[in-house]
């Protein structure tokens, strides 16, 4: 046998305010936590963009450094 939760109210309409203010509420409380992680979220993607540009400058830095020995070592084989 289920039971629904609004068996449970008063039959005045107090009951139901109250029931939907403390919804409301928690709606409140719930939204105000996802508007944090979005916005934990939004400096997450900045650093990260930051840091794949970062990433990119090394790799070309890598690249330009294993160019210039492969340069010397064929020069030395010579």
């Amino acid at each position: 046998m289920s039971t629904n939760s609004t068996t449970s109210l008063p039959a005045g309409g107090s009951g139901s305010s109250t029931y939907k203010t403390r919804q409301y509420t928690h709606l409140q409380g719930q939204l105000a936590q996802l508007q944090a992680n979005l916005s934990d979220m939004e400096e997450l993607l900045r650093m990260t963009s930051n840091q794949a540009e970062k990433i990119k400058t090394l790799g070309g830095l890598q690249a330009g450094l294993f160019m210039g020995a492969t340069k010397v070592f064929e020069d030395g084989e010579k």
